[in-house]
C-alpha cells in the first residue's frame, strides 16, 4: 500500500489522525459504507495536511479497531489490518534502540557526555542521532544491522 496514493479525500478510502476511542462511529461509518460497497481503506495516522503521524500503539488501536468492528457492525464485514511503517522511522528507532543499550559505540565526544557530565543516555543518544543526515542514517544503520558477506584474504 502507498501511503501517498491514499492521501486525500475520495470514495476509496478515508484518512484518520488517530483512533477515536470515545467516538468510534466518526471511523466506523466509513468500514460500514466500505463493507456495502466495493471496499475501500481506512488509513489512521494521517493528518489534516496529509502528514503522516503515526499511531502511538497501533498494534493496541488495531486489536480495539477489531474489536469494535466486531461488536458494532452486523453483519461483521471481512476486514484486513495492516501496519505499515515509514521506513525513515524504523531505522531512526532502531538506531535509538541500539545506541541506548550500547552507549560504548558512541562517538568519544557523546560517549563522555553521559559518563563525564552526567547527562541521560537517551537526550545523548537523540542528540547524535539528530545531528545525522540522511544518508548517514542510512549508512549507519547498515554498518550496525546489515550482515556483511565472507571474504577470503590469500
Amino acid at each position: 500500500m502507498n501511503i501517498r496514493k491514499l492521501i486525500g479525500e475520495a470514495t476509496a478510502y478515508d484518512k484518520k489522525q488517530q483512533l477515536e476511542v470515545k467516538r468510534p462511529k466518526s471511523w466506523l461509518k466509513s468500514v460500514s459504507a466500505f463493507a456495502n460497497g466495493e471496499g475501500g481503506t481506512l488509513v489512521f495516522g494521517i493528518n489534516d495536511d496529509d502528514q503522516v503521524v503515526g499511531l502511538a500503539d497501533a498494534e493496541s488501536d488495531a486489536e480495539r479497531i477489531s474489536e469494535e468492528i466486531k461488536t458494532k457492525l452486523d453483519p461483521i464485514p471481512a476486514i484486513n489490518l495492516e501496519f505499515k511503517e515509514v521506513k525513515a522511522k524504523k531505522l531512526l528507532r532502531e538506531l535509538y534502540e541500539y545506541y541506548n543499550e550500547h552507549i560504548d559505540a558512541l562517538p568519544e565526544n557523546y560517549f563522555n557526555r553521559i559518563w563525564g557530565m552526567d547527562e541521560p543516555v537517551n537526550i545523548v543518544v537523540c542528540d547524535y542521532i539528530a545531528g545525522m543526515s540522511d544518508q548517514y542514517v542510512v549508512h549507519k544503520f547498515e554498518e550496525i544491522f546489515v550482515p556483511r558477506s565472507w571474504t577470503y584474504k590469500e
